[in-house]
């Protein structure tokens, strides 16, 4: 039904107002008042349906333009409730995502390829089932990586007062992009929303949820050093990360201000590194004050206490 409704307002429009034009003839037709009547029969076969039936509607085509309610998602097929995933109303959904084109407008698609290979190719908006919880719409958009979903999630998360998640997606978009594509400007301004809405970090007692000892580092630092230990032990095949990955590593922790290494190293290199520091304050070289510079000029121990710190905040990480 909705490939149907999909074809009769979509397909075969040269322009926006084409389509205008063609919306405005089918509802005036006698056709769609007989496609109103067998969707509305079907819709009372499968699921009963409290108010804006289109039964109700059968006597006037016009009154058939949906508008916006606050009916739950489960109530009908054709709600319009809004998904938390992509923004788009749940009636540009059907079983295998939905079908509007990134932009939010109706796809020009002649129907050639499968529609995943479209969402692939970004000719379709990615979004692959309809979801109205944003907590789990955010697992969705995490684990998929889209720039523009997590860009658009980090800023719902923030309207909406969450920002542990909005952190989770902002933590995400910036490992998934190269460092020389991040628009540091715009992520310094996410961080200011961010924390207008999060007080300074505290360590709660039950953050440690795995066995070993605590660590003596923010949460949110401990999430995003994490994250990133794992996203590069799977792009090697869970082997040993290797040194440009770890470089692009530390690229991240400098951007986030998580500075200087030696207050987030462990033990003996931590205390190595600002015996380090303190013997090269005045030489050429100068103290090593982030984390690029650590590989740049830090010595087989202080990267291996880097990787060490590194996997043992990914150790963290909830399953």
């Amino acid at each position: 039904m909705h490939d149907l409704l999909h074809y009769l307002l979509v397909h075969n429009c040269d322009s926006d107002w084409r389509r205008r034009d063609i919306q405005k003839e089918v509802l005036k037709s006698n056709e769609w008042l007989a496609l109103a009547r067998e969707m509305a029969r079907q819709i009372d076969n499968e699921a009963p349906i409290k108010g804006g039936s289109i039964r109700q509607a059968q006597d006037d085509p016009e009154s058939l333009v949906f508008k916006p309610d606050h009916q739950s998602a489960e109530n009908h097929e054709l709600s319009l409730a809004v998904c938390a995933v992509c923004g788009h109303y749940q009636v540009y959904h059907d079983s295998v995502g939905c079908f509007l084109d990134p932009h939010g407008m109706s796809s020009h698609d002649p129907g050639i390829l499968a529609r995943s290979a479209l969402k692939k190719t970004g000719a379709l908006c990615w979004c692959p089932k309809f979801v109205a919880d944003f907590s789990q719409a955010a697992d969705l958009i995490c684990e998929s990586g889209n720039s523009e979903a997590l860009k658009h999630g980090a800023k719902e998360a923030i309207t909406r007062g969450e920002p542990r998640i909005a952190r989770r997606l902002l933590d995400q978009l910036i490992i998934k992009t190269p460092p020389a594509a991040r628009d540091l400007d715009w992520i310094k301004a996410v961080e200011r929303s961010i924390a207008t809405v999060q007080p300074a970090s505290v360590i709660p007692a039950s953050f440690d949820n795995k066995s070993g000892r605590p660590l003596a580092r923010s949460p949110d630092f401990v999430s995003f050093a994490g994250r990133l230990w794992l996203t590069a032990k799977g792009q090697s095949g869970n082997a040993n990360v290797k040194a440009e990955q770890l470089r692009q590593i530390a690229s991240g922790l400098d951007e986030r201000q998580y500075v200087p290494p030696a207050e987030y190293l462990e033990g003996d290199c931590a205390r190595e590194l600002k015996a380090f520091n303190s013997r090269n304050s005045n030489s050429k070289k100068g103290p090593i004050q982030t984390w690029s510079q650590l590989i740049t000029f830090g010595d087989k121990d202080h990267l291996r206490g880097m990787r060490r710190l590194l996997s043992r905040c990914a150790e963290k990480q909830p399953l």
